[in-house]
């Protein structure tokens, strides 16, 4: 892995003339940033080889479009291309919600003409790519040396190229929200001209460009505060989710949130700091709803601003959710809105010629065959038609679900986020996050990407993950580390983590499909890496059904003690910590079933063994480990080879400390973030300025 840093100042950034001769005009009343503006919001980054439009079907699972902020079902918005290229021949569409097509490599400017004035979105184009090459990443900072601002960005290749050492350059790009906050500015520019605050975007560019990364600079005085807007909210380090199926959690002899809110405090004493309830709202798969057909599972909205009436009332719903903030729980609700039930009253509308209301909501949704009406879904989702997001109706209309629910909960679990388009889920993103920068964001995007990090979510699914798990419990457990690489070698932010699961409620259980011993290494394995735990309600009881009543008063004890221990191990070992490093280690075992790896934190490195197989299984390791298993507090008795390593005899996991460095190598260094550097001499943009040598730590 190789890293480079680069230095510039605000100077550098000042726009230059427009090739046209033409002049920024910025909204009318001045507020690009206003709750009200129809900006569409952060320059966007594309290579040529990618189009911005969002088509029918699934075998595309990157959509996009450009769109209004705030947008008016009644008002007339238009965009042109008011900048490109030369040799570009690009145009853009005259509807509200366009889709854009870059012909030639450089930087686009858009104009949306909207009722509150004209707004510019810059649309910057990198040269055709590979998508099977591994993406760069980078990391924005600032400070302020003297009265000057100066920026640095870190920019890392991944794992993938340490061979080739490909040239990777940073931009650097003002908000065009903000760039009359510059506008004035000659020359040199001081903390203390900066009056508003300015957001700067930092992309990595060679083979493949990078997600772009934030920061803001707030004015405070005569300095500057930098605030890091992409970064996960605080509470997100190292906390540990719970997924329940929502109407079988609770005893079924009386399943209401009255009855879910007794069970808080188990979930508090196991060690729960996040509760993900899965759909709630009024549904048409509610109770009653059989297995063949998924079973009450809710994900097929009739409205989105009511609760199911026999879970209870809002009332009761919101006496919940203090429940679970007494017990310093946060609950994320899971959002669907890349569709709706069939039988939900727009579709009903829709797809009836003879509705008074047919023509309104016909354009709501999407169509496979719009003469025939036939909608436009998933897979064998007939049930679910696609919601039209090149409808600013449908925009605004999800919106208000959006605010609705935000100021009722701590986060968003959004389901099949693949299906709708990045420009909604970023003004989704700045919308909540505007409120309370605590709030959560959690994508379902199976199989994961990268550009979901960028301003859209703060968490991503591991769904490489799970299928490594199972990879190792039929006899590849190396798949987990790569798994783990993959998400360097992908582009995703080093700060971005992942939600890391057995279990699910779209998957078999684990502990059914493998067996106990393999279900409690894969939970292991969720605790030990790098990323957010999840456990799925019953996972720790010992549940087989994969929706079924939870199992109160049947628990297998000896399992759920296994969790509690992984839990406060992951909560109280720093080198487990999300923060903390992954490296390979050398290892010698007598069955594919087993992995060692090592975690590296600043002031402990500890060594991890686990085991899939049925039955225990011994693993072989140098001689820098202790002997105390850290998750059981227990003493463990190694065999002492000739050479000095030691053999361990592993039933799931064991936990020991190292106690000098370990011989490893990747898969993800410990820390990315800039290094500590001298600005003394930093004026304009500076060439790289750190060294070409591996820094995989």
């Amino acid at each position: 892995m190789k890293r480079s840093t680069h230095i510039a100042t605000l100077s550098s950034l000042v726009d230059a003339p427009r090739p046209d001769g033409g002049e920024r005009r910025p909204a009318e009343d001045g507020s690009e940033r206003g709750d009200d503006s129809s900006h569409p919001g952060p320059p966007r980054f594309v290579a040529v080889s990618e189009t911005i439009e969002d088509p029918n079907g699934n075998d595309q699972h990157d959509r996009d479009a450009l769109a209004p902020r705030n947008p008016d079902p009644d008002a007339e918005y238009s965009w042109s291309v008011a900048d490109a290229p030369d040799g570009s021949d690009a145009t853009v569409g005259a509807d509200p919600v366009v889709s854009f097509d870059p012909d030639v490599p450089g930087a686009y400017t858009l104009e949306l003409e909207a009722p509150d004035g004209r707004h510019e979105l810059t649309v910057h184009a990198f040269p055709e790519e590979d998508e099977d090459d591994p993406r760069p990443r980078v990391e924005i900072d600032a400070e302020t040396v003297g009265d000057r601002v100066v920026l640095t960005a870190a920019a890392t290749t991944p794992p993938a190229d340490d061979s080739i050492d490909p040239a990777v350059d940073v931009e650097l790009y003002v908000d065009d929200r903000d760039k009359d906050v510059l506008a004035e500015a000659s020359g040199a520019i001081s903390a203390s001209e900066l009056d508003e605050p300015v957001r700067i975007y930092a992309v990595a560019a060679g083979r493949r460009y990078s997600v772009a990364d934030a920061i803001e600079l707030v004015p405070e005085g005569d300095s500057v505060t930098v605030e890091r807007p992409y970064d996960p909210p605080e509470w997100l380090d190292d906390a540990v989710f719970y997924e329940i199926f929502t109407r079988r959690f609770p005893d079924q002899d009386d399943p209401t949130f009255e009855t879910m809110a007794e069970r808080v405090p188990y979930l508090a004493d196991l060690g729960v700091d996040a509760l993900w309830m899965t759909p709630f709202v009024e549904a048409n798969s509610s109770f009653g709803t059989d297995a063949e057909r998924g079973g009450p599972h809710g994900y097929d909205a009739l409205d989105y601003f009511s609760v199911d009436p026999e879970l209870g009332t809002m009332e009761e719903f919101e006496a919940f959710v203090d429940v679970c903030h007494d017990h310093g729980i946060k609950v994320v609700f899971d959002l669907v809105v890349n569709h709706t039930s069939i039988l939900h009253p727009h579709f009903q509308a829709a797809a009836d010629p003879d509705h008074e209301d047919h023509e309104k909501y016909r354009d709501w949704y999407r169509w496979e065959d719009e003469g025939e009406l036939e909608p436009d879904t998933y897979f064998n989702w007939s049930t679910i038609p696609n919601l039209n997001y090149e409808n600013p109706e449908v925009r605004e209309f999800v919106l208000s679900i959006v605010d609705f629910w935000a100021d009722k909960i701590d986060g968003f679990r959004c389901d099949v986020a693949w299906g709708v388009q990045h420009s909604f889920w970023k003004e989704v993103y700045e919308r909540t996050t505007a409120k309370d920068d605590e709030f959560l964001l959690l994508d379902e995007s199976v199989p994961y990407f990268a550009d979901f990090s960028e301003g859209e979510f703060h968490i991503h699914h591991d769904d490489r993950l799970h299928k490594a798990l199972s990879m190792a419990a039929d006899g590849d457990a190396d798949a987990i580390l790569d798994a783990v690489e993959r998400r360097a070698n992908v582009g995703v932010p080093a700060y971005r983590p992942f939600l890391q699961y057995v279990e699910n409620h779209d998957l078999d259980r684990f502990i059914a499909e493998y067996g106990r011993e393999a279900q409690m290494a894969a939970g292991a394995a969720t605790f030990t890496l790098p990323g957010n735990p999840m456990l799925y309600y019953g996972q720790e009881t010992g549940l087989e059904g994969y929706r079924d009543a939870m199992n109160w008063g049947e628990f297998d004890e000896e399992l759920n003690g296994f969790y509690r221990s992984l839990i406060e191990a992951r909560k109280s070992i720093p080198a487990l910590g999300s923060d903390a490093g992954i490296e390979r280690i050398p290892f010698h075992a007598e069955s594919d079933h087993v992995l060692a790896f090592s975690r590296v934190a600043d002031d402990q490195r500890v060594v991890v063994l686990l085991n899939f197989a049925d039955g225990p299984r011994s693993v072989r390791v140098g001689d820098y480990v202790e002997t105390t298993d850290l998750r059981t507090g227990e003493a463990v008795a190694p065999t002492t080879h000739d050479d000095g390593s030691l053999e361990f005899e592993v039933d799931s996991v064991v936990v020991v400390e190292a106690d000098r460095p370990t011989p490893g190598t990747g898969p993800e260094p410990a820390d990315e973030r800039a290094p500590e550097r001298d600005f003394d001499d930093a004026d304009g943009l500076a060439a790289v300025t750190g060294d070409d040598a591996d820094d995989s730590e």
